[in-house]
């Protein structure tokens, strides 16, 4: 597997779907296996062209996702959505995005919150890893 990722949050760069999934196809034909797409990236739109671009070489990447949601309900709508959109059943790497502030931290830590979903969903299959990346979820927010 290469140790170089395609991230996601710029597909919007692109003028379609169709002309960043050529994109993404081309990141795998020179080697790149590792391939990020959060999914609140370019309105939703990038999962589907990940989708599109990787279609028939799933089993040869590891993709990952990433979700904004702070709640278990919203976080399990986002993990259904992106497997979804992506065409796939399973993520090798899914984690909560922008985890920088002390209320960002208390809302995803307690019962009810997005961190119960990334322990399932590692349980049930759907993902080899979970994470909160950028996290400083123990800092407190810094004065305005």
């Amino acid at each position: 597997m290469s140790v170089i990722a395609q991230g996601g949050a710029r597909t919007d760069l692109h003028p379609d779907v169709k002309t960043a999934a050529a994109h993404l196809r081309r990141m795998y034909e020179i080697g790149v296996t590792r391939f990020g797409c959060p999914r609140a990236c370019w309105g939703g739109r990038a999962e589907g062209a990940y989708a599109a671009g990787l279609e028939g070489v799933r089993n040869n990447v590891l993709p990952a996702s990433k979700t904004m949601a702070r709640t278990v309900a919203d976080a399990r709508k986002d993990l259904q959505a992106s497997l979804r959109l992506s065409k796939t059943d399973y993520l090798e790497l899914w984690r909560l995005h922008n985890i920088t502030i002390r209320n960002a931290g208390q809302k995803v830590l307690p019962p009810g919150g997005a961190l119960k979903v990334l322990e399932a969903a590692k349980k049930e299959g759907k993902c080899a890893s979970s994470a909160s990346p950028g996290s400083s979820i123990w800092k407190p927010a810094s004065p305005a």
